[in-house]
């Protein structure tokens, strides 16, 4: 007559214990997931500023979601908050990137729907906090930390910050599981303690591979030279060339075509504000100051690469007050920023900088972009490395100079002048001496420097070269008296209209900056202006005008019709998940068990059936329930013997027995069941 009462008070002291257990479960998981949460918003914070207030809102409020009242689950309170926070945010990111890309901003890294859409990504992992989720979130910082490998510019400290995570995330989660086994039944499970070393190490070497090949692939799917066929609004008459940071130019190279009259970029201003001149501008690339001979042919190279990371562009010069135009920068001219000569400020996302003024940004000729910049003029101030380094800019081949020495005794003179003085007597020079010339150019005397002379000092019809012949020649005699200079190579054009002014292909050109006496860098054109105008004009007889061209239309179908490249080449969508399938392959073999830790292993299982078996057969299972009192209440309740069972398990886990069969808990289910249906008295 009391096996009811005794049954229901059992049943009851078993769910209390069950609340507690859940209840202390949770709270772990609460704290975990919100010290996740709370470091994974300082990151999206620090790595995407433009998303800030955003990812402060999603915080707050999964924070909420998180600590609010257990009976709002039931009503899916947490799962309506992320909706509606995650909409109204949306909408807020809508409006910050309008207003950054009105400013010129390119949607890059600081494009602050690339934090947003992490900071919901993790709030809907983590919050609320479920068992098993920070598993999910360690899988999606790996992912983070897989496309920031593949970039250039990412700093260390985000690699190193997120691989911390990652390993943190899935560490936690392992403890989570473990004590929620434990607190099932400590002296039932017994499961061996977990070794932090011989997991995290795994995990750690792992990530690091897998970081390591994916950028590798990215890199070079990056560096793949991107087909032209792809895009036909950018598809040209001549061979596309690519000024880039990396590249060399010598005379003797054709970079230069006339021709070729595909549309490079696009600067256009306010008319009412900045009136356009009506003649030459000049939009610059890269400036390659260092002079050496290639099989005796003169060269130039930047020589120092870039490493110089600018939050905004650039901190090289000294700052002064813009006047800022907007650039249209078309698909495929390279990694170079293309700003107006003497630009200081130029508003790109994540730019690197080298000592000279150059500026870049790995990928930016992926995809056309827009972005501000200031429309500059003919001078400019140096940066502290040039002021510190006037020498570089002195610096001539031994083999040029005594060239230059023996057929030249002018530079004696014009070692006296002032550099001002100095750069109008070689232009003047220049322009009696030399002719411009595209096509057909004669070939190089034999020597060292045998280009250089025979343009100079050679008979008139070898006296024949374009821009480079001439910028080349004006920077080595400026040099060679004593004056700093050097080459800049990028655009000039004067096709304007209203609106602003369009560089194509054949403008692209190269041109002298000489030190003046007031210490500025200033803009000198050697290359005979009306020969430049007659190339220009000749090469857009066939081209169709610029009225009526719509930056807006050009940027959209180039988005549309591009090649795939970099990370988003359908090759990379293998490459995670081919790695969590290796993962998954080697997850087996990463810490070796020992044979004391198998044989554990196997008698945690054994026990861990039992537990289960015995929760289906209504005993009560309390943190102090013992092996032997679970295996006399099943004993009771199927009527199948278990002692020597029982005895075999006692001996193998406390003392020298061998491993003992399993628990036959299939009979057991089955004899209960059949117990159960014949009633109490039978």
């Amino acid at each position: 007559m009391n096996a009811g009462p005794t049954t229901l008070a059992r049943e009851h002291h078993r769910r209390r214990a069950e609340q507690a257990h859940e209840h202390e479960h949770r709270l772990r998981r609460g704290l975990f997931h919100s010290m996740l949460l709370i470091v994974a918003a300082t990151y999206l914070g620090w790595m995407y500023p433009l998303s800030q207030p955003l990812i402060a809102v999603l915080l707050g409020v999964a924070l909420v979601c998180e600590w609010g009242p257990l009976h709002w689950r039931r009503w899916f309170v947490p799962e309506i908050l992320l909706l509606s926070s995650g909409l109204a945010t949306y909408l807020w990111s809508t409006h910050l990137d309008a207003e950054s890309t009105a400013n010129g901003h390119i949607l890059g890294a600081d494009w602050s729907f690339a934090g947003w859409i992490r900071m919901v990504l993790i709030f809907w992992s983590l919050i609320p906090s479920r068992a098993g989720m920070a598993r999910v979130f360690a899988g999606m910082v790996i992912g983070e930390l897989l496309l920031l490998s593949a970039q250039a510019n990412v700093p260390g400290i985000a690699i190193v910050w997120l691989l911390c995570l990652a390993i943190l995330a899935w560490a936690g989660d392992e403890w989570l599981r473990g004590s929620q086994a434990n607190d099932n039944g400590v002296s039932v499970s017994s499961a061996r303690p977990l070794s932090l070393w011989s997991r995290l190490l795994p995990m750690a070497l792992a990530i690091a591979i897998l970081s390591t090949l994916a950028s590798a692939a990215v890199s070079g799917l990056r560096s793949q030279p991107e087909s032209a066929e792809a895009n036909p609004l950018h598809r040209s008459t001549g061979e596309q060339q690519r000024i880039d940071f990396d590249d060399s130019f010598g005379l003797n190279d054709e970079h230069f075509s006339d021709d070729d009259h595909t549309i490079t970029a696009r600067l256009e201003f306010d008319p009412s504000q900045f009136p356009p001149h009506h003649g030459m501008w000049y939009l610059r690339a890269a400036t390659a100051p260092q002079v050496y001979l290639d099989n005796g042919s003169v060269r130039w190279r930047s020589g120092v690469q870039p490493h110089l990371s600018l939050q905004t562009a650039p901190d090289l010069h000294h700052h002064h007050e813009p006047q800022w135009a907007t650039l249209f920068r078309a698909i495929g001219s390279g990694d170079m920023v293309l700003r107006p000569d003497h630009s200081l400020h130029a508003e790109v996302g994540s730019v690197l900088g080298d000592a000279h003024g150059n500026l870049f940004r790995p990928g930016l000729g992926d995809f056309p972009r827009r972005y501000r910049v200031d429309l500059g003029s003919e001078s400019a101030p140096p940066s502290p490395f040039e002021q510190q380094n006037r020498a570089l800019y002195t610096q001539v081949v031994p083999a040029v100079r005594q060239m230059l020495s023996h057929h030249l005794p002018d530079i004696a003179r014009w070692k006296e002048l002032s550099p001002e003085q100095a750069a109008r007597s070689i232009h003047n020079w220049l322009r009696l001496r030399a002719t411009y010339e595209l096509h057909d150019l004669p070939q190089s005397m034999a020597g060292d420097a045998g280009d250089l002379r025979g343009f100079l000092f050679g008979s008139e019809e070898q006296r024949r070269g374009h821009c480079v012949h001439f910028t080349t020649a004006t920077v080595l005699l400026l040099r060679a008296s004593g004056h700093p200079a050097r080459p800049v190579f990028g655009y000039a054009s004067n096709e304007w209209d209203e609106q602003g002014v369009t560089f194509r292909s054949l403008h692209a050109h190269a041109w002298t900056e000489f030190h003046t006496s007031t210490g500025l860098w200033q803009r000198l054109e050697t290359t005979p202006t009306n020969a430049l105008q007659e190339r220009f004009a000749e090469g857009l007889g066939n081209a169709e005008g610029s009225a009526g061209w719509n930056a807006d239309e050009y940027l959209d179908a180039d988005h549309e019709e591009s090649a795939p490249t970099g990370m988003w080449h359908p090759l990379w969508w293998f490459a995670l998940p081919a790695g969590i399938i290796i993962g998954l392959i080697l997850r087996p073999y990463w810490g070796s068990k020992t044979p004391s830790e198998q044989r554990l292993q196997t008698l945690s299982r054994h026990s861990q059936s039992l537990l289960r078996c015995a929760q289906e057969c209504g005993v009560m299972v309390t943190p102090s329930t013992t092996l032997s009192s679970i295996a006399h209440e099943l004993e009771q309740r199927s009527s199948i013997p278990l002692q020597d069972t029982l005895r075999a398990h006692l001996a193998a886990r406390f003392g020298d027995g061998p491993l003992p069969p399993p628990w036959p808990v299939k009979e057991i289910r089955r004899m209960y069941r059949l117990h159960q249906q014949s009633g109490p008295g039978h």
